[in-house]
């Protein structure tokens, strides 16, 4: 039979065992939710803490060197203006995701449209957004997925990214953005941006462009 030591036994005793929750002062519940909310706090910045670390850490032995910061602020500058765009789309502010290009940029639609310059852009969008709110059910998000940056020098770079566009109907189409980006004046803008839908749901909300998607497909297996 296992025995117990007397120093464990006095532990354990229901004498000096903490009191029942309800039955403790109001002051030591207080000190309790005080103590217990520190050690969330300081879990969770240490949580924080190592996160930053691990990205920084990734980042530098991507490249076989040392942490670069700057490196990792282009990267989040570009990714900033990849979800800018997306958040002023999704909610039909056409001035505000047109400043997402540089002053010459160019936006398309690969086998729909293409627009160039913020003016050219703004014109062209400002007419699909109107179409999209004439829809008795006018929702539209973006979801954004992997991110692939290339950098070419200071101030200038490429990316992918993958997103899905949520409607009504669920996911209606996946597709990817393939950009090229320019920093100007510290700001990281769209250069050039060609949206390319993948695949198109079988009750998609934009059944044209869905049935052109599948023509030009049918016609490049063919040749």
């Amino acid at each position: 039979m296992r025995t117990v030591s007397g120093a464990h036994r006095v532990r354990c005793s229901s004498k000096n065992a903490p009191k029942p929750w309800s039955r403790r002062s109001p002051s030591a519940r207080y000190r309790d939710r005080r103590s217990a909310a520190g050690a969330r706090s300081g879990r969770s910045s240490g949580m924080r803490h190592n996160i930053l670390l691990r990205v920084a850490l990734f980042h530098g032995s991507s490249r076989g060197s040392a942490v670069d910061v700057d490196e990792m602020l282009v990267r989040e500058g570009i990714r900033a203006v990849v979800t800018r765009y997306t958040f002023h789309a999704d909610r039909g502010r056409v001035s505000d995701l047109v400043q997402c290009f540089t002053e010459d940029g160019t936006l398309e639609f690969v086998g729909e449209w293409s627009a160039t310059g913020r003016d050219g852009i703004l014109a062209q969008t400002s007419s699909v957004t109107v179409d999209t709110r004439a829809r008795p059910h006018p929702l539209l998000r973006h979801h954004l997925a992997s991110h692939h940056v290339e950098l070419d020098g200071a101030a200038d770079a490429s990316s992918t990214t993958y997103f899905t566009a949520y409607t009504e109907i669920g996911p209606d189409h996946v597709g990817r953005y393939v950009d090229r980006l320019r920093c100007v004046e510290g700001d990281w803008l769209i250069a050039h941006r060609r949206v390319v839908v993948d695949w198109w749901a079988p009750a998609t909300l934009y059944p044209d462009e869905a049935e052109r998607s599948a023509e030009r497909r049918a016609a490049r297996a063919q040749s």
